[in-house]
């Protein structure tokens, strides 16, 4: 798991804060990175939620809809369904169940941390979502790829990096 590069893009909002349509308000600024990146991903993950969402369609599938790139979500909390705590242990995982229909994950990616929440975006499946996402921990709670994100992203809040600045991708 090392970077190599990423896309910074400053972007004005123009969809009001709606919980659970998070997607309307960053996709726009999403895809611009994303064009600007050099060299794309196989999959995304993205911080936000795939199809463990209230209509089905969070950030991640709806990025992964509209680019056509495989994609995935892995949040901090939940947004919809229910689960059984996963064990202790790094790895241990339960499924995230809306009444009959599995939605996702809730994964354990540090041991005796609260779970992160995984879910299929576009074009993977449930098993392959767990898979990369088991490829993606490092020490800490939140996934690399979008550990490491945060971190650009902050950096660039405190203008520790220029606007526009592109550097490919992060790979596994």
């Amino acid at each position: 798991m090392q970077p190599v590069g990423w896309s910074l893009v400053k972007a004005e909002t123009h969809f009001p804060y709606v919980p659970g349509y998070l997607a309307f308000r960053e996709v726009p600024a999403l895809k611009e990175a994303w064009s600007r990146l050099t060299t794309k991903p196989d999959v995304l993950v993205v911080d936000g939620h795939g199809v463990a969402h209230p209509r089905r369609l969070g950030i991640a599938t709806h990025f992964g809809v509209e680019t056509g790139q495989p994609s995935m979500g892995c949040a901090k909390k939940l947004l919809t369904g229910k689960y059984n705590e996963p064990g202790l242990l790094v790895g241990d995982h339960s499924p995230i169940m809306a009444g009959a229909e599995q939605i996702g994950y809730a994964f354990r990616s540090k041991s005796k941390t609260a779970p992160v929440f995984v879910s299929p975006g576009h074009l993977l499946g449930m098993e392959n979502s767990l898979q990369i996402i088991r490829q993606c921990i490092g020490k800490y709670r939140i996934p690399e790829p979008t550990r490491l994100a945060h971190e650009l992203v902050n950096r660039f809040r405190r203008g520790e990096l220029p606007e526009g600045m592109t550097y490919g991708t992060f790979t596994l």
